[in-house]
């Protein structure tokens, strides 16, 4: 935990009213942080809404709750996104023992396939683990990439969020393979996804290292599936977040008039909490287009109505321009939220 940027924060803000919020996995450290600010004379309060990401910070939570300042713990970025909320990094630990057999998979793994140069990302909380996990890949003789850690945009080169691969990106080319550190398996499909590359999953609470090759090629052709199914749909919804990182009401009006100007119909919805349940009462329409996190779209692929994130939505209308649907490029980008107008053809 980071106690020296939340102190660093009071002491230059002075706040009186103090929101803690986390995700689920880190609640204990919600509580840590929540007393030591009670031992500092700050009235602090724990925000128990869920949060996936800093696309969801908790500015409107302080407007509603009167609070002066709120600390976001585990979603962490070089760039400041928010003058009320405050990400707060919270690094995890790996023995060295564990990383030791971590590295010792991961090279023989490569070795196995021919990998000669590997692409080594992490989930934020795997900063400093990831810096000695290459550490000991290069001892054993591994070329690993990215050499030093800079900053791409508002992640660091090596870091991945479930929607942002800059630094994956920037060096697809120079890599044989990506290797993620982290459990979380919808990460390192995404990498795969994202990038082309074949990419290895490696968890350092279960010692596992797992190719996602399979998982992914599932993805596609299930993202592909859903675009050809809303290419039949003659009405839209198009969605819009309403969280701070998820609003995109011009790219909305700038979609939904491409797909009038093809002939079909448009709806425009906002919500909160985007969840297919919440699209479910939603009648009327034949399929959504989702601005806000990708992975509702890409998660709920297989439903009654087809449900695309921005990146399909791109390739649909391609589609119904006459273009053909090229699979292996339909997710192939640095970044699965909106990326600017020039990626979209109006």
């Amino acid at each position: 935990m980071d106690f020296e940027a939340i102190d660093r924060a009071l002491k230059d803000r002075r706040p009186r009213r103090v929101g803690v919020s986390a995700p689920d996995g880190l609640q204990s450290a919600a509580r840590s942080v929540y007393d030591h600010l009670r031992e500092l004379g700050i009235e602090p309060v724990i925000i128990l809404d869920p949060t996936y990401g800093f696309c969801d910070l908790q500015d409107g939570q302080a407007d509603a709750l009167g609070l002066d300042l709120v600390f976001n713990l585990g979603h962490w970025s070089p760039a400041r996104l928010s003058e009320r909320t405050l990400l707060v990094d919270v690094e995890y630990e790996v023995p060295i023992s564990r990383l030791q057999a971590l590295a010792d998979s991961l090279v023989g793994a490569a070795r196995r396939e021919g990998w000669r140069t590997v692409g080594l990302l992490a989930v934020g909380n795997y900063g400093r683990v990831r810096g000695k996990l290459a550490d000991l890949l290069r001892e054993a003789g591994a070329v690993v990439l990215p050499e030093r850690e800079e900053i791409t945009g508002s992640l660091l080169n090596w870091q991945v969020t479930g929607c942002m691969f800059p630094g994956a990106w920037s060096i697809r080319r120079r890599v044989d393979a990506f290797a993620l550190l982290g459990s979380s398996r919808f990460h390192a499909i995404a990498v795969r996804l994202a990038t082309g590359l074949r990419t290895i999953m490696v968890d350092p609470e279960s010692l596992e290292i797992s190719d996602v090759e399979d998982d992914a090629i599932h993805a596609a052709r299930r993202a592909a599936l859903a675009v050809y199914r809303a290419a039949d749909a003659r009405s839209f919804g198009i969605v819009t977040g309403e969280k701070s990182g998820q609003r995109y009401p011009e790219l909305a009006r700038a979609i939904g008039r491409s797909l009038e100007e093809l002939g079909r119909s448009v709806y425009y919805y906002s919500a909160y909490e985007i969840t297919t349940d919440r699209l479910g009462v939603a009648r009327g329409v034949d399929a959504f287009i989702v601005l806000a996190c990708p992975r509702i779209g890409l998660d709920a692929a297989g439903g009654d109505r087809p449900i695309l994130s921005y990146p399909q939505a791109i390739q649909l209308l391609n589609l119904l321009r006459g273009k053909s649907l090229n699979m292996d490029e339909l997710l192939r980008m640095p970044l699965w939220a909106w990326v600017g107008y020039e990626r979209h053809e109006r």
